[in-house]
């Protein structure tokens, strides 16, 4: 087995949540299969437990995490029972060509991670390589800045962060992911059903009393309630959750490469995409104003986001139709 090992890692559509990020060695490995993520990922979704009392409303994005994706090895171990032995099993995995999808190390121990020497919080990240005489792995995760980055860490922290969350209850699992040799093609037909279904999503169709999850245009209505509920402080400035525009950016940006897919598949103009790029522009900027929220409460800038949100989802509608419209025609 080798002293040292750093497998080269590609960008993801999305950053927003851990099991997203960790798509970045599989792409490298295989990038065909960036086209399953885009003819599917097409939907936002959120559950509905924050109108009662929960503090997220869970934003995510169906089909965008390396979970969903049939083109990728997967092999999980559960931590409980390896003991010490996680380290040799790690060193394995990236020794034969797998990425190490780790979760639930509590991050106050993990020099680098978010939350280092700051408080207890089980967390995951993906391991992409290590260095045997420095004693380190190599992460890519959220850092001590929330920033979506690589960094070194210490293996030794790692086990003990491992071993916190373990007294607490927390087990922890280990995937190796490696991407299959196939070829994945674009899909116009899935991309087609996928936006369609997105179109049709409306919020009445989602009493406010189910907990379930949101799909769809729609998901861009409850994210408007948790909002409300953020500047009428029934969920606390403390408790609000930081990743929820950061998530909306990065699906406008992916939807936004798949329009222009869809074009140059079809072999037209660009006139879609170009038209939908303001709105990438704006996700952008609500993202940028509901960090500043974040850093330094200013709950008079949250009634603007709002609006500009459900302006987007209006924008957005209105600009798929018609590209589906095109596509019914032209596929």
């Amino acid at each position: 087995m080798k002293t040292h090992i750093e497998l080269p890692l590609a960008e993801t559509p999305y950053t927003t949540l851990h099991n997203h990020g960790a798509l970045a060695g599989v792409f490298h490995q295989n990038p065909s299969l960036r086209n399953f993520h885009l003819s599917r990922s097409v939907r936002l979704c959120c559950t509905r437990q924050f109108l009662e009392g929960y503090t997220s409303p869970k934003v995510n994005v169906l089909y965008g995490d390396f979970t969903c994706n049939p083109h990728i090895e997967r092999m999980r171990h559960d931590m409980r029972f390896l003991g010490t032995n996680v380290h040799l099993l790690i060193r394995r995995l990236l020794s034969s060509g797998y990425y190490v999808v780790y979760t639930d190390i509590d991050d106050f121990y993990v020099p680098g991670k978010t939350f280092y020497h700051e408080r207890h919080f089980p967390h995951d990240g993906m391991i992409y390589g290590y260095d045997m005489n420095r004693k380190t792995y190599l992460v890519y995760a959220y850092d001590k800045d929330w920033r979506y980055s690589c960094f070194e860490t210490t293996q030794s922290g790692f086990e003990r962060g491992r071993r916190a969350a373990m007294r607490d209850g927390k087990f922890g699992i280990i995937w190796g992911l490696k991407a299959r040799d196939t070829q994945i093609d674009f899909s116009l037909a899935e991309v087609k059903e996928h936006i369609r279904l997105n179109l049709e999503s409306r919020l009445s169709d989602y009493p406010l009393d189910d907990p379930r999850e949101v799909y769809g245009s729609a998901t861009h209505d409850f994210i408007g309630m948790y909002l409300d509920k953020l500047y009428d402080g029934s969920i606390a400035y403390e408790y609000m959750d930081w990743r929820v525009f950061r998530m909306v950016w990065e699906h406008k940006k992916f939807m936004h490469e798949r329009i222009l897919r869809i074009e140059d598949t079809l072999s037209i103009p660009h006139t879609y995409s170009e038209e939908y790029l303001p709105l990438v522009e704006s996700a952008n900027r609500m993202r940028m104003l509901y960090a500043a929220h974040h850093k330094k409460r200013r709950d008079s800038l949250l009634p603007g986001i709002k609006n500009t949100l459900l302006s987007v989802k209006e924008d957005e509608k209105r600009i798929l139709s018609n590209l589906l419209e095109k596509m019914e025609v032209l596929s």
